[in-house]
């Protein structure tokens, strides 16, 4: 595994984010890393931003033991709100906590399979059992090739997208937009599944583009499209203090993977 020098690693914490990395991925081809993963399941599940944002980080996370303050403020809401949602997640069944005397509790995404059967909308009812019987079958599938295997994954998020200090409703969109690659739904449908106004969806793709984290494509007559933008195109995040040293890691392993992946070829 190459390590990285002392200069090297403080370079990386400079506000202008990884040095030279961006523009190396850029020229290298077939070489990037995924930001998120969502399966349509939970696309689809129902949640709203603050529930889907609290729920990716714990999946980032794999067995979390942070402070609710420090959860709360990743993931840009207040720890009261970070203590209601927690809550929220436990009693649907879609977070597993376990209280650890004089220490943080442990949280952790519950296996699909103990998740409490969605209650959708009549809009969404077909797509949702649709979806169900597909991961049914999927979960059957992988039973008989894999039988440690539990579970079917439901969301992935990078350390770079969780540390980006995105709000619960940009980081909502950014998902839905993920889980399609393509995205050229009605702003109405958008709007509905991820639980937020029509005017609340549209300003915030605005700052989404702004950012540089997604594309947008006016289509004359027909819904706009919209695309996740590789993270080599993504503007520097905000700089929170709070947040740089857990960064500063984060990027410094982005870079030991790209050194290691090039001295491989």
């Amino acid at each position: 595994m190459t390590t990285l020098s002392t200069n090297e690693l403080a370079q990386t914490n400079q506000n202008t984010g990884l040095p030279n990395i961006k523009s190396r991925i850029k020229a290298k081809e077939n070489f990037s890393y995924p930001m998120i993963f969502v399966h349509s399941y939970l696309d689809l599940y129902g949640l709203d931003p603050y529930q889907f944002r609290l729920l990716a980080h714990i999946a980032r996370r794999n067995n979390c033991v942070s402070k609710l303050e420090k959860m709360a403020l990743i993931c840009n809401m207040s720890t009261r709100k970070a203590q209601d949602v927690l809550q929220e997640l436990d009693e649907l069944g879609l977070v597993i906590k376990k209280l650890r005397r004089g220490k943080t509790s442990l949280c952790r995404v519950a296996p699909f399979t103990n998740w409490e059967k969605p209650k959708p909308k009549p809009e969404l009812e077909e797509k949702y059992n649709s979806l169900l019987n597909k991961l049914q079958e999927e979960q059957q599938s992988l039973t008989k090739l894999e039988e440690e295997r539990k579970d079917v994954q439901m969301i992935f998020v990078h350390g770079y997208l969780d540390l980006y200090y995105l709000d619960p409703y940009e980081f909502r969109l950014l998902a839905y937009v993920a889980c399609r690659s393509i995205c050229s739904s009605p702003l109405q449908e958008i709007a509905f599944i991820c639980k937020m106004g029509m005017r609340k969806a549209q300003d915030t793709f605005q700052k989404l583009k702004d950012l540089e984290l997604v594309s947008k494509e006016r289509r004359g007559g027909r819904p706009t499209t919209y695309r996740l933008r590789d993270f080599s195109d993504w503007k520097e995040p905000q700089y929170i203090a709070e947040l740089e040293a857990e960064r500063l890691k984060v990027r410094a392993s982005m870079l030991c993977k790209y050194v290691n992946k090039t001295n491989n070829e």
